[in-house]
């Protein structure tokens, strides 16, 4: 008989720096932070926008806040984009949803995900 694994993934579902930086004063609030930075940094989920150095300059265990500081300037960052799906109001296309703590966007893309250009028919 094979034995059964079984595993969980907890994620942070915050989109506002602010209430980041209040849980970022609970030391193990903050590394779960910055260990959601890592990975979504490793996984291009924001653009870091030239602050490649100061982001690798920081990525150590010793300043996670310094390094979350900067993540936070980073466009896209705190941004959850779903898969693309098909949508409505676009004949033949599907659209990108992402969510963040100011808006909601959705951007008009190909069957198979590519961005593409809002289509006027």
């Amino acid at each position: 008989m094979k034995p059964k694994f079984s595993s969980s993934i907890s994620k942070k579902f915050v989109f506002s720096t602010e209430i980041e930086d209040a849980l970022a004063d609970d030391p193990i609030c903050l590394n779960m932070l910055y260990q959601q930075a890592i990975d979504d940094l490793n996984n291009g989920r924001f653009e870091t926008s030239g602050k490649e150095i100061e982001l690798k300059r920081t990525q150590h265990v010793t300043t996670q806040k310094e390094f979350l500081k900067i993540v936070h300037s980073c466009p896209g960052y705190n941004t959850v984009t779903f898969p693309h799906c098909m949508c409505d109001s676009r004949k033949d296309g599907h659209v990108v949803l992402s969510v963040c703590e100011s808006k909601i966007a959705i951007q008009a893309c190909s069957t198979e995900g590519e961005k593409q250009d809002q289509i006027k028919n």
